[in-house]
């Protein structure tokens, strides 16, 4: 059952900061999303978006399950998984390198903290650091237009076109997710429904 507690925005803030200190140096990019981002007052978690430094490690067992898998080999971001465990946060289990991570759940603070974990590459950070700042309705807009517009919101990688195409901009940037809708920037803060 989800937690139902909400959390004054300035604890999720020094919570945020406090985490980021630990993980930053495990990271080629990071960003605080979801409602933290939006500003809102009172949270029911935090939401990290981050793109991990990630190295190639042997698959468990020799067996690989994952996308991003070559081989007995799989891309893991051990370095970040490591920082957490030595501070208590992470509650990822060893061995389990199966598949890529893309949500880590963090224990061992005030209020939930999920972390939401790029592909390896980081072409989707600028996507899914929008998605995961949402709001969930926003988003659901975001779709709605683009559907009205021939295209598809996949959420978390962007804008495609009908042959599958990705055509707003792969990287760290959400803007080009607007600017391909014809919208402006929204800042986080006004991220009620578009017009």
């Amino acid at each position: 059952m989800a937690d139902k507690n909400l959390y004054p925005l300035e604890i999720a803030m020094r919570t945020a900061e406090r985490v980021i200190s630990y993980i930053q140096l495990a990271c080629q990019d990071y960003g605080i999303a979801g409602s933290v981002r939006r500003g809102i007052e009172q949270v029911h978690d935090l939401d990290l978006v981050v793109w991990p430094i990630v190295e190639w490690m042997p698959a468990v067992d020799g067996k690989p399950a994952g996308l991003f898998e070559a081989g007995d080999m799989v891309q893991w971001p051990e370095k970040l998984l490591k920082i957490l465990s030595h501070h208590g946060l992470c509650s990822y289990q060893e061995p389990t390198r199966r598949g890529y991570p893309h949500i880590l759940k963090l224990t061992g603070e005030s209020l939930p903290i999920e972390i939401y974990l790029t592909d390896p590459d980081g072409s989707n950070f600028g996507a899914l650091y929008q998605m995961r700042t949402g709001s969930a309705e926003f988003n659901i807009e975001l779709a709605i237009l683009a559907q009205k517009r021939g295209l598809r919101y996949k959420a978390g990688y962007g804008i495609f076109d009908p042959a599958g195409k990705r055509i707003d901009n792969p990287g760290t940037s959400e803007d080009s997710i607007f600017e391909v809708l014809g919208l402006p920037f929204i800042p986080p803060d006004k991220r009620g429904m578009p017009n």
